[in-house]
């Protein structure tokens, strides 16, 4: 099932779905959900800074031993790729 939604934003890159992959479709003009940035403080800060220090070496630590080597990708092999999107719009 697909909502198409004339107010999402479009994505760039190999995430298109084609319309034989599709079991049923629902138009929605919805508005898109928005999320506000809470203030961050010393504590966010700190805890911010704690998390990303742990993601850093986590995903160099499995690159090295060879549990993440993207041997199953197709487009560009050699980068490894994250992305999350949260915000106002």
């Amino acid at each position: 099932m697909v909502e198409v939604n004339s107010n999402a934003l479009l994505a760039n890159g190999k995430c298109y779905v084609y319309v034989s992959q599709v079991a049923a479709l629902a138009e929605s003009e919805e508005p898109i959900l928005k999320v506000e940035m809470p203030a961050i403080g010393t504590v966010q800060q700190a805890i911010g800074s704690y998390v990303a220090h742990l993601i850093e070496d986590g995903i160099l630590s499995l690159v090295e031993s060879g549990a993440v080597d993207c041997s199953r990708k197709t487009l560009m092999r050699c980068n490894i790729v994250g992305t999350f999107v949260l915000g106002p719009k």
